[in-house]
């Protein structure tokens, strides 16, 4: 009675503070929490919009913004749902993900080492950022630290862990690396493996009709996303366009950022024979991700649950005096200096990441949906994908963002849209618009502050007046800013 009582008490807890990031987190991460799914989504459900490349050429599954289509359709049209209502869902899949993560620190080392975990995922500053954002890594992630509960770790559970790998894989298909290694090893060590295989089968049949149902659904011809996807992204290695790293990021960069204070109990953990899966599966999967040259911080969001419970195993033991590294004891004063550098560190990093590093855009998008008018036409002058697009706005307007397509073709020097505005803006808006008296000027520019000196003679002959500026970031790099503008013609 009392275990049910704390369970459902911490489950409140989870979805509580992950609600409050709802609130808190105001800030933008990456392009794709709004162009792979919102967007995506509104599109759907309003019948005009923007799809990006990835979709022209069919690498992403439907069924992600297929759960916003369905709650654009159930709620009705305001600019709180399309905006609340999807960061709603996916902060209370993100609130079950981390409950079965404490569910299963318990079942595996004792519930007072579950209570440690609780600490550190609601303590984790990477997981409160990202929580309750709409991308499909988040979802993925979810769904992954639900099934690894499910998993026969110790005991034979059946094959239900199967529904969420595949569910996860189906948010985003590189969650294979992850269940592929775990799935064979529940083979090798199955007692029946004719009917470990005829129950992946049928679960298998049922997941892989559903994704082909809802992408013949969207796309309108019947079609196999995951294949294109690893086409391009692995084979192609066509996200090195959008940037490329180190072999060693991953390792020396990626994991020590997200989990912080974290990684030093994590580090310790490798003296701990009983974590080794865990850490067989972790360095599994940050091998595997370190072969394609594009990498990012929000693929390590899979592997977040089950680090961060590989830390709370090591300060439980060490609360018990039960942990030596090279034979010496680590002492309890330990702890509390882990407890008080995470707190030090992550309360504060977690609200200033989430209410203002990069949420100029944010706001600016919010306002430009006020501003604008049935016949406005809006110019977006950043890098690509900077903002939300139709599904802030929402009106059936003509809009403008400087385009980074990826060069499908191999030409020979190829620039995109967005770097060859940036090369010379002035030449590219006077032979876009003072050149071509057939093309309309834009009613509404934005822009970051960086750009205004270079463009200020375009902006003053054609009477643009600086209508709306929002603070957006205090370091900005390439051609980002530290505030957004918005000028009206």
């Amino acid at each position: 009675m009392f275990l049910g009582r704390l369970n459902v008490g911490i489950l409140l807890i989870f979805l509580l503070v992950r609600l409050l990031g709802v609130l808190i987190v105001q800030s933008a991460f990456v392009p794709d929490e709004y162009w792979q799914s919102l967007e995506v989504s509104h599109k759907m459900t309003f019948c005009y919009g923007h799809l990006t490349w990835e979709w022209v050429k069919g690498i992403r599954s439907c069924v992600y913004p297929l759960l916003f289509h369905i709650l654009y359709s159930i709620f009705p049209d305001s600019l709180l749902v399309r905006v609340y209502i999807p960061r709603i869902f996916q902060a209370l899949l993100s609130a079950l993900g981390d409950f079965f993560t404490y569910k299963l620190a318990s079942e595996l080392f004792g519930q007072r080492c579950g209570m440690w975990t609780v600490f550190n995922i609601l303590a984790s500053w990477f997981l409160f950022y990202s929580s309750s954002r709409t991308l499909t890594n988040m979802a993925e992630a979810s769904l992954t630290a639900c099934g690894l509960y499910f998993y026969p770790w110790e005991k034979d559970k059946g094959l239900g862990y199967l529904w969420f790998a595949g569910a996860s894989v189906m948010m985003r298909p590189t969650a294979i690396v992850l269940w592929l290694p775990l799935f064979l090893w529940h083979v090798q060590r199955g007692k029946s493996v004719v009917s470990i295989l005829k129950g992946t089968f049928k679960i298998g049949l049922v997941l892989l009709l559903g994704l082909l149902i809802a992408d013949r659904w969207c796309y309108g011809y019947w079609i196999f996303t995951p294949y294109n996807f690893f086409l391009f992204n692995w084979t192609f290695d066509i996200g090195s366009f959008y940037g490329s790293h180190n072999i060693l990021w991953n390792f020396a960069v990626g994991l020590p950022t997200v989990l912080g204070v974290h990684i030093v109990p994590f580090a310790i953990g490798f003296n701990l024979p009983q974590l080794k899966p865990f850490y067989y599966l972790i360095f599994w999967i940050l091998i595997i991700f370190s072969i394609p040259s594009h990498k990012e911080f929000r693929f390590l969001l899979p592997i977040m649950h089950i680090a961060l419970m590989t830390s709370s195993v090591v300060m439980y033991r060490i609360s018990t005096n039960k942990l030596r590294v090279f034979g010496y004891e680590v002492n309890k004063t330990f702890n509390v200096i882990l407890i008080a550098a995470t707190l030090l560190v992550n309360i504060p990093l977690s609200i200033y990441m989430g209410l203002f590093h990069q949420r100029g855009s944010i706001d600016a998008a919010l306002r430009l949906a006020d501003l604008v008018t049935e016949n406005s036409n809006v110019l977006f002058l950043m890098p690509c994908h900077s903002t939300p697009y139709y599904s802030y706005i929402h009106k059936n307007i003509s809009m403008k963002f400087l385009t980074c397509e990826p060069n499908f073709e191999n030409a020979d020097g190829y620039t995109d849209e967005a770097d060859e505005f940036f090369e010379d803006p002035m030449e590219w808006l006077t032979k876009t618009y003072d050149s071509n008296s057939n093309q309309l000027l834009p009613t509404h520019i934005v822009m970051f502050d960086k750009l205004y000196d270079s463009i200020s003679i375009f902006l003053k002959k054609f009477h643009y007046e600086h209508c709306f500026n929002a603070f957006h970031s205090h370091f900005a790099e390439g051609n980002v800013g530290n505030f957004v503008y918005i000028f009206c013609k």
